[in-house]
């Protein structure tokens, strides 16, 4: 679910913790308010899983969560091991997951694909795919991952991705690799720290010391300018895994999350309105109610009952795309 906007915490407190209260979870009575399980026993879809990254920092932040992969590809062992476009997504009931992550395959967008003619058509159709896992699945939170690309090949520019929220723009060398890799990620999930880039104001540590980056992403050796040679990252589970730093970021959003969902799942159990304003007013001014971090809850504002991904937010036709 989407969340509002930080401008709504200029609106008048009393008002602001009924609103809260109301639009953030289901009518509850008592303890019920409750019963959703912490992120730490949560269930985590991981789509086009690849080399198992996600999943394995996932499980290693959360031991007790639940994590379902699926790829077509059998190397690294998916759950369900087939092609997402024929996977039957609908045996899980809305709300199953609480996250989903979905890296689509990267090749039809990417700026390294030098040779042969770009097929976005069948790309966009495996995106839309997602799209629509995403949407009847309902999470919690999702997070939809690719490489940045050129205009206007990359999937930011696509028509499918229109109706999304902006990406974030993130560089794998801030999160501890040898190489660059500008990635964009969407999600529904406000972030408590931008995510780091690697640019002239703020390079990372080895160009900055260096002047260039150790490696390149492609498989393969690269010229720099200059003449100099940089090394390919050679393995498949080196070039396309997700550095567990970034994971582990994005991730410690949704424990700050859960705090929030705590703390006003707390004001509907108190059923104290005066109690109420009094405790969203502590939050919003950043002092400290016990047991909760203020400056995380006023940051990320509170849930909205809509929809995650519009209806209609993406054309169903294939013939009516543009390449």
């Amino acid at each position: 679910m989407p969340w509002v906007p930080e401008e709504r915490f200029d609106e008048e407190v009393g008002t602001f913790a009924r609103v809260s209260a109301q639009r953030t979870l289901p009518p509850v009575n008592g303890a019920a308010a409750l019963e959703k399980e912490p992120v730490g026993q949560s269930k985590i879809l991981v789509l086009f899983c690849g080399t198992g990254s996600v999943e394995r920092q996932f499980t290693k932040q959360f031991p007790n969560s639940e994590v379902v992969a699926a790829d077509i590809q059998p190397k690294w062992g998916p759950t369900h091991c087939e092609d997402i476009m024929r996977w039957d997504y609908r045996q899980f009931r809305p709300g199953h997951f609480d996250v989903v992550w979905a890296s689509p395959p990267c090749t039809e967008y990417s700026q390294a694909k030098t040779v042969g003619i770009r097929d976005l058509r069948a790309a966009d159709r495996r995106v839309r795919r997602t799209l629509e896992i995403i949407r009847y699945l309902r999470p919690e939170a999702y997070f939809i991952e690719n490489p940045r690309g050129r205009e206007p090949h990359g999937l930011h520019t696509r028509r499918c991705m229109s109706n999304l929220p902006a990406p974030h723009l993130v560089t794998y060398c801030k999160y501890g690799t040898a190489y660059r890799k500008p990635t964009h990620i969407w999600t529904n999930v406000p972030l408590r720290t931008p995510l780091r880039v690697c640019d002239s104001d703020t390079p990372c540590e080895f160009f900055r010391q260096h002047g260039r980056h150790e490696k390149v992403a492609q498989g393969e050796r690269a010229m720099r300018a200059g003449g100099v040679f940089a090394k390919g990252m050679g393995a498949r589970e080196n070039l396309y895994g997700i550095p567990s730093a970034l994971l582990k970021q994005l991730f410690h959003t949704l424990t700050l999350h859960e705090e929030v969902h705590a703390f006003l799942s707390e004001l509907l159990v108190r059923e104290d309105l005066s109690e109420m304003s009094v405790l969203v007013q502590s939050v919003v001014v950043e002092s400290d109610p016990p047991e909760f971090e203020p400056e995380p809850i006023a940051l990320a504002g509170v849930r909205a009952e809509v929809t995650i991904i519009p209806e209609g937010g993406w054309e169903s036709d294939a013939s009516g795309l543009s390449d």
